[in-house]
């Protein structure tokens, strides 16, 4: 009996290098990716178009996404000149778009895993954005959170320009706010993991804080911990 070949799982990406036409078209495929060396502009198909597994433009020249985009796995957009995002865009893995030029994010976008926006051009998150991962906004010009913002893992705002945070913020990993000029936490904050408020201009914590992980205070003026303080890993830094 003639041996099967055994299919190949996950299966392998689709790498398109060289020379590539300015329009590229594309249905459904597995995993896209275009070599940086690569010429193109721009992807078109009907709509909408899915990628089944990750589409890595990293590099590319590619300067606009189709509207209605769904990609399954991660989209990598790091050193592209892309400026502004499809409307209808859902990712179901991460998002890069660290150092971007991009500087708003459109209405509805959901994205499943992290979305890491450090160092991007972004000045603005859309009201309700849910991220099912992480959420890096660090040394952005991002200078206020949007109401029902909610994060299920990590939230960076190290060495943002914002202020406060919004009441009913939902963080599910840690929150890291070193470097930022906020005062004061709404009251009820829950982060499900470390909370570092190292360096930062707080000089009291709410009531009702409940911290998953560890709490980290050097360099804080906080003096006095609330009664009702739930902190489940350890205290860094506090001086009575």
């Amino acid at each position: 009996m003639a041996s099967r070949a055994k299919r190949r799982w996950p299966p392998e990406p689709f790498v398109i290098e060289g020379f590539v036409p300015d329009d590229f078209y594309v249905n459904a495929v597995g995993t896209l990716q275009i070599d940086k060396g690569g010429r193109l502009y721009h992807i078109h198909g009907k709509s909408p178009i899915v990628i089944a597994g990750n589409l890595d433009l990293r590099g590319t020249q590619v300067r606009k996404l189709p509207e209605g985009l769904s990609v399954g796995g991660n989209l990598d957009l790091v050193g592209t000149q892309i400026q502004k995002l499809p409307e209808g865009l859902s990712v179901r893995g991460n998002l890069h778009l660290y150092g971007t030029p991009i500087r708003e994010l459109p209405e509805g976008l959901s994205v499943g895993g992290g979305l890491d926006l450090s160092l991007s051009q972004v000045r603005k998150l859309p009201e309700g954005l849910s991220v099912g991962g992480y959420l890096d906004l660090a040394d952005t010009q991002i200078q206020k959170l949007p109401e029902g913002l909610s994060v299920r893992g990590n939230l960076s705002l190290y060495a943002t320009q914002i202020r406060e945070l919004p009441d009913g913020l939902s963080v599910g990993g840690g929150l890291y706010l070193g470097g930022t000029q906020i005062r004061e936490l709404p009251d009820g904050l829950s982060v499900g993991g470390d909370l570092d408020l190292a360096d930062t201009q707080i000089q009291k914590l709410p009531e009702a804080l409940g911290v998953g992980g560890s709490l980290y205070l050097y360099g804080t003026q906080i003096r006095e911990l609330p009664p009702d303080l739930k902190v489940e890993g350890k205290i860094y830094g506090f001086k009575s």
